[in-house]
């Protein structure tokens, strides 16, 4: 789901951060195998754009205040990021009641809350079911086990399917931005495409993850 991009606390103003949020211990190659080479590459960031651009303009889902008292429940507590980065999401998810106590989808609720929040806006509230609840869900479901075995060493007793919704769901609300809310440059359309391609499979999605890791090492951790 699309995080508020005014929010300046927990996501620092990049609607990036969340298609980073699990970069840190998304490592699922093991999942069902290698994911295509065209993933492990991200489109080149354009230095002359300035921290608040965006490529899609995406309208507010979490309220700010939740995201800060998410944010300052786990951003103290001397935890590795990706372990963090669990707690985070899932702190996010719960607050709103998306999953149920077996820790699976609530599609009612999430149903109800976006059209809620998105009453003004239809077409967002029909993209952000569709990723949500038709794509982005069922995968990871699929591939929960594998999932949560192969991650387990880096985020502990903390269940990650959250966080991997979350990022997935981000990399297809890029994808599918409509065009009203979309930035036309040729950076941006990059991205789209990228996304598109690399958000279709798990096996896609641990390339993609690894190549923003990569290249926030790359980049100092920044």
């Amino acid at each position: 789901m699309a995080i508020s991009r005014n929010h300046r606390g927990a996501s620092s103003s990049s609607s990036m951060w969340l298609v980073l949020l699990f970069a840190g211990c998304a490592v699922l190659q093991s999942v069902n195998g290698a994911g295509s080479g065209a993933c492990k590459t991200i489109p080149e960031n354009d230095k002359s754009m300035t921290q608040d651009e965006r490529c899609c303009t995406t309208p507010m889902v979490f309220a700010n205040a939740t995201l800060d008292e998410c944010w300052k429940g786990v951003s103290d507590s001397g935890k590795l990021e990706p372990e963090k980065a669990c707690e985070f999401s899932n702190c996010i998810m719960k607050k709103h009641k998306f999953v149920k106590a077996n820790g699976q989808l609530d599609g009612d609720q999430i149903r109800t809350y976006l059209k809620e929040q998105l009453e003004t806006t239809p077409e967002w509230k029909t993209l952000m079911e569709k990723v949500v609840l038709e794509e982005c869900g069922p995968m990871i479901e699929k591939g929960r086990e594998d999932i949560k075995k192969v991650m387990q060493q880096f985020v502990g007793q903390c269940d990650p399917m959250n966080g991997v919704l979350i990022t997935c769901a981000l990399g297809k609300v890029h994808a599918n931005c409509p065009s009203a809310d979309w930035n036309d440059s040729k950076l941006c359309n990059e991205f789209k495409s990228y996304f598109s391609k690399c958000t279709d499979t798990l096996e896609n999605m641990n390339e993609m993850f690894l190549a923003f890791e990569a290249k926030k090492i790359a980049d100092g951790g920044r």
